[in-house]
């Protein structure tokens, strides 16, 4: 199976049957597009509301092919059986994310 990353972060799965592993990004980014809209301003501090649109950046599904993307953006499309996002996250003592525990299916068909 080919897995394409279509975040602009490196995915690290910690733990795998073959050790950790790393997923580079692929150059592409799938995305919500948004908008804004200023609302107004209190104390000197602007205030907007934020629209979501429509996800860009999104191949076509291909046989064979799973895309890791945000959760945002799978949970958008959750007839695409062919999208997965980051979960279980493995934290440092400190509470930086380092890594996760595998990768997270919606829907699938």
């Amino acid at each position: 199976m080919k897995i394409v990353n279509l975040t602009r972060h490196t995915i690290v799965v910690m733990g795998g049957s073959d050790g950790d592993r790393e997923i580079a990004p692929s150059g592409e980014q799938a995305r919500l597009a948004t908008s804004e809209d200023f609302v107004e301003e209190i104390d000197g501090i602007p205030f907007y509301r934020q629209r979501e649109g429509r996800v860009v950046g999104l191949p076509a599904q291909s046989p064979g092919t799973v895309y890791i993307v945000s959760s945002t953006v799978r949970r958008e499309l959750p007839e695409r059986g062919d999208l997965v996002s980051p979960g279980y996250p493995i934290r440092s003592k400190d509470g930086r994310q380092q890594g996760c525990r595998g990768l997270v299916y919606g829907a699938r068909k």
